[in-house]
């Protein structure tokens, strides 16, 4: 035996919403631990007993947000505007797209920021597209910038 403990105060047990009521007491009761509605996190990601939804992913919308008020829009040229989309932008939701099913609408909120950023857009003031977005996300190969769809 390595003599290990299991330290009940941080201890939580997570249950089915199919278990009985009297099921988890009975649980809890013999083993001592707290029941938990949430998971929590682990490496930054949601664990999550249901379907992801879009709220579970706004830190991810607010870190690429935040990154973007740092960096003004209007005060790099396109091609470091590009550059810093490719390199830190796409960058930030990578782990919780390897560990989790990020919900498609979290992805476009986050593509919506991307295309906002690289164009020059502000809140009040939108800049004339000269081309598509598919065609900037094309590889460079195929006359495109090289951007990765979020959503593929």
């Amino acid at each position: 035996m390595s003599g290990q403990q299991v330290r009940l105060e941080k201890t939580s047990i997570y249950c089915s919403k199919n278990a009985s009521r009297m099921l988890r007491e009975r649980i809890t009761r013999l083993y001592g631990f707290r029941e938990t509605m949430c998971l929590g996190r682990y490496l930054g990601v949601p664990l999550i007993g249901r379907a992801p939804k879009k709220h579970d992913f706004q830190y991810v919308i607010d870190q690429v947000h935040a990154k973007l008020s740092v960096w003004k829009a209007n005060q790099l040229s396109f091609a470091g505007r590009v550059t810093l989309a490719k390199s830190v932008i796409e960058a930030i939701p990578i782990y919780p797209m390897m560990t989790t099913v990020v919900p498609k609408s979290c992805l476009d909120e986050i593509q919506k920021l991307q295309r906002r950023f690289i164009w020059g857009d502000t809140e009040d003031k939108k800049k004339f597209h000269a081309v598509k977005w598919e065609t900037v996300c094309m590889p460079k190969s195929s006359g495109g910038l090289g951007l990765r769809q979020l959503d593929t």
